[in-house]
């Protein structure tokens, strides 16, 4: 039997038919933007405070409120919401993004650890001592 001038063919549409089948499966990943691309998109209102797991405040029951805008190139401000009284201090990502260092107005560093940071929340964390403390604020 002679097989058809063709037929060496099939092998290789199968496995092309076949590729591009799985391709068409595989979700497509929406790229994120990064950290310091979200961190300066918004302003960010505190709206809740915990220590070592428990809520301290929520709303406007937390003690000192503020906002922090993050500027590009490593500055940022931070008003209280309850006299508008703003400050002003640097900061910068470190560890591969996952820790937020800011320098405040009296030149203190602080550290925080970055639990969640997305669109609408940005969430930090900090030891003092042995107590963990948490912050969570919301993109304005």
């Amino acid at each position: 039997m002679k097989f058809p001038r063709f037929a060496y063919l099939l092998p290789v549409a199968a496995l092309v038919l076949a590729t591009a089948t799985a391709c068409e499966d595989e979700p497509t990943a929406t790229p994120q933007p990064a950290p310091e691309a979200l961190l300066v998109a918004h302003t960010w209102r505190l709206d809740e405070t915990r220590l070592d797991g428990q809520v301290t405040g929520s709303g406007a029951t937390v003690k000192d409120r503020y906002t922090w805008q993050f500027i590009r190139g490593g500055a940022y401000h931070q008003m209280l919401t309850a006299d508008n009284t703003m400050t002003h201090g640097s900061w910068q990502l470190a560890d591969k993004d996952v820790t937020l260092q800011l320098i405040d107005h009296k030149g203190e560093l602080l550290g925080y650890t970055i639990k969640q940071l997305d669109a609408s929340t940005l969430k930090v964390s900090w030891l003092r001592g042995a107590e963990v403390y948490e912050n969570t604020y919301s993109a304005q």
